[in-house]
């Protein structure tokens, strides 16, 4: 391997290491010794700690073809600011998508994640006018989980299986075609 030496310099400026990798790692055929300490086990945290987590607040969006975009966001489990956190990013998310929606129609489609684990799409079939979509979580007082977890409450095949407190919405994955 050859680095690139800087403009105008005849040389390169630094060399690769040579040697084979037993002799950089003191024994054949095992990788060098870590310097990692006491954890050297174990994998090393990225950052902001947030790998391999599950529970916590997180969201991202996917651009799919034709101007189509797909919103996750996950809650955790338990009322505090993450909860509050995910009912704001879901809000602001409807309130982009409504203001966006001057030159024609878009509609909004949410797969429901439920703490138990169960997945219910609400507006399969057609999806609910952005705007619509907004107006109501605006009534339930600017709280789209409570205005989703109405909607999947009117579910005829759900209201044997679940409880009301098996209601609670841990992620909800918007689309907005």
């Amino acid at each position: 391997m050859r680095v690139r030496a800087p403009r105008g310099a005849s040389e390169p400026t630094r060399r690769p290491e040579e040697g084979t990798e037993a002799q950089k790692s003191g024994t054949a055929g095992q990788p060098p010794a870590s310097r990692a300490g006491a954890g050297a086990g174990q994998p090393s945290p990225t950052p902001g700690g947030r790998a391999g987590r599950s529970g916590g607040f997180s969201d991202s969006t996917t651009y799919l073809p034709g101007g189509v975009r797909q919103h996750t966001v996950t809650a955790p489990r338990s009322e505090g600011t993450g909860r509050e956190r995910a009912r704001q990013r879901l809000l602001e998310t409807l309130r982009r998508a409504a203001r966006s929606q001057r030159g024609g129609r878009k509609n909004v489609r949410f797969r429901v994640t439920l703490k138990n684990g169960t997945t219910v799409e609400v507006g399969a079939k057609g999806g609910y006018a952005v705007s619509k979509a907004l107006a109501r979580s605006r009534s339930e007082g600017d709280d789209p989980f409570a205005w989703l977890a109405g909607e999947v409450a009117d579910r005829q095949y759900l209201q044997k299986a679940l409880s009301r407190e098996d209601l609670s919405i841990v992620g909800v994955e918007a689309t907005i075609y």
